[in-house]
């Protein structure tokens, strides 16, 4: 099975070097977090070139699509090619002082995870601006949406953990905003399946059924970032993962993207192996969903998409890592 895995990730690595040579897009993370898993291989270290080549491409600071991504993916090649790692340091002292964000209207730069200061704080714990900033915005009406967001979101105080208020939360750690928990906590509702979970925004409509459950809305992400915060908040994101383990219906909340890390099942993979790691939960829906995602190894390969959010180099990355490989490159997704 190791070996399917690894051949699998040299087959979609060498496929995204390639594509790589008529692309004007910035580089993807998910290439360099596949090659430090795959280690010292070929395809690893073509596409590692690959990719560093594209970095002059990349604008803004968010973890997925900007310099902060750069930041992580820099580290993570080091381990392949350790000349790599005083550019990792310089890049991390830029990007540590970096504190460009809003405080009233916000948009999802200005604290989220995908592409503001949480992912920011998630890959670099040490960069104090953007944790004085997240910590210093009033829950809940500075995380209200008053900037560039899509129209769903905007007015609101959004929930998940990828463009949501559990971003900072999990960014921040244990402690580090109890308002933020608590207001999660306030904001739970039970479905008929029995699921603690969370609307996208608690103004939003209810749902019978919430069917979106990942890593970047409902239950999963959420439940994650309560645990983090430790205490009697982590018994809350406990027990709201339990009940999505007991209920956890592949066809009902499984839909678009129904094997990637951010919509899909790669993502509630692994965190329900980050809680059977830590907890005794989790453990039984890791395991049935690993054999969901090795039934579908040749969908995998036959995906346009090669991203690490929604393609095959994070689904690939998350079916190792469940397996044992380094956890290192799951700061991306705020999941050590």
């Amino acid at each position: 099975m190791a070996r399917e895995l690894t051949g699998a990730a040299a087959t979609v690595l060498t496929t995204w070097t390639e594509q790589q040579e008529a692309s004007t897009a910035a580089p993807d993370t998910g290439a360099a977090v596949l090659a430090a898993l795959l280690g010292d291989h070929p395809a690893s270290r073509a596409a590692l070139r690959a990719w560093l080549r594209a970095i002059p491409r990349c604008s803004g600071a968010g973890l997925h699509g900007g310099f902060a991504g750069v930041l992580a993916g820099l580290r993570l090649a080091a381990r392949v090619d350790p000349a790599l790692g005083p550019l990792a340091d310089r890049a991390a002292a830029r990007l540590a002082a970096d504190g460009r964000w809003r405080s009233r209207e916000v948009g999802f730069a200005d604290y989220d995870l995908v592409s503001g200061p949480a992912g920011l704080l998630a890959v670099l714990p040490g960069a104090q601006a953007a944790r004085e900033h997240l910590a210093a915005l009033a829950v809940p009406e500075g995380f209200r949406i008053g900037g560039a967001a899509p129209a769903w979101a905007r007015g609101g105080v959004v929930t998940g953990l990828a463009h949501g208020v559990a971003g900072p939360l999990a960014a921040l750690g244990p402690g580090g905003s109890p308002d933020l928990a608590s207001w999660l906590v306030e904001h739970q509702e039970t479905d008929e399946l029995g699921v603690v979970s969370w609307r996208s925004r608690p103004d939003g409509a209810r749902r019978a059924v919430v069917r979106r459950q990942a890593w970047c809305y409902g239950t999963p992400g959420i439940a994650w970032a309560l645990w983090t915060a430790g205490g009697l908040f982590a018994e809350a994101g406990l027990r709201a993962m339990d009940t999505l383990c007991a209920a956890y219906d592949e066809e009902v909340h499984l839909n678009d993207n129904p094997l990637s890390l951010c919509h899909g099942a790669a993502g509630v993979l692994l965190i329900a192996d980050a809680f059977a790691g830590r907890a005794p939960v989790g453990g039984v829906l890791r395991d049935r969903l690993l054999r969901f995602l090795h039934a579908r190894l040749p969908e995998v390969l036959a995906m346009v998409d090669l991203s690490l959010l929604t393609g095959a180099t994070g689904v690939l990355a998350a079916l190792l890592t469940a397996e044992g490989a380094d956890r290192e490159w799951l700061r991306l997704l705020a999941l050590t």
